[in-house]
């Protein structure tokens, strides 16, 4: 099976985002998960290698307002108690933030009433 993986094969489904051929290729979606402060996040399997994975969904016009160094420090922190960015995927008008999936459920839940 062979197939293209570009931006320019990429052919938005409305506002399911999720449906966008850049993304298709590489994973299929699950479910949805939950809401981050951004976007909405879902669950998804890798198409290779059969891994579940947490995608959170950002319009690009948001993901070109985070600050350099933070995209960075996603890109690049590694430590045993935080989720891992595994991959960025890109296309005209979405960002992919392919993450690994805690299976805990939502942070939010976590945090006690009244905050830290």
């Amino acid at each position: 099976m062979h197939s293209k993986s570009s931006e320019s094969s990429v052919v938005p489904k409305g506002p399911g985002s999720c449906q966008e051929k850049a993304f298709t290729d590489h994973y299929q979606v699950l479910k949805d998960i939950g809401h981050g402060a951004f976007r909405k996040v879902i669950l998804a399997r890798h198409l290779c290698t059969g891994a579940e994975v947490a995608v959170k969904i950002l319009p690009k016009r948001l993901w070109r307002s985070l600050t350099c160094p933070e995209k960075l420090a996603m890109k690049t922190l590694n430590h045993l108690n935080v989720i891992h960015l595994f991959q960025v995927i890109e296309t005209h008008r979405y960002v992919y933030l392919v993450m690994e999936h805690g299976g805990r459920g939502s942070l939010f839940d976590l945090i006690p009433p009244g905050g830290m």
